[in-house]
């Protein structure tokens, strides 16, 4: 059963937050997205994800992207491709980033527990 729900995503040129429906397939790693769930994008699939707070010493405590993460894989026309994903609160970031790290380790595509 795939992950669904609104979180916020920026992308690699607009680094806007901006609210998206999203849905995660874990068994082919693809990431979906759109303004609604009636108005989907193609996606990507995903090979690596990053939790925010590894990449930059200044998310800390209280700070809005300490629920962040970033994706990047490759889109359907095989384009490289990055989303950051920000979650509202430490259950939805669990959640998400848990279970596409823990699909992207299933498939070989990074260590699951290493990163």
């Amino acid at each position: 059963m795939p992950l669904e729900g609104f979180l916020e995503k920026s992308g690699r040129y607009t680094k806007s937050w901006v609210k998206r429906y999203l849905i995660f397939d874990a068994a082919t790693c693809q990431l979906s997205y759109g303004e609604t769930q009636a108005k989907m994008k193609k996606g990507m699939t995903l090979s690596k994800v990053i939790r925010s707070s590894e990449q930059s010493p200044k998310i800390v405590a209280g700070s809005p992207d300490l629920y962040s993460f970033s994706v990047e894989g490759k889109t359907v026309e095989g384009k490289p491709d990055m989303y950051a994903i920000r979650c509202p609160d430490v259950t939805s970031f669990t959640e998400w980033f848990f279970t596409i790290r823990n699909a992207l380790g299933a498939l070989g595509a990074m260590e699951p527990f290493n990163y």
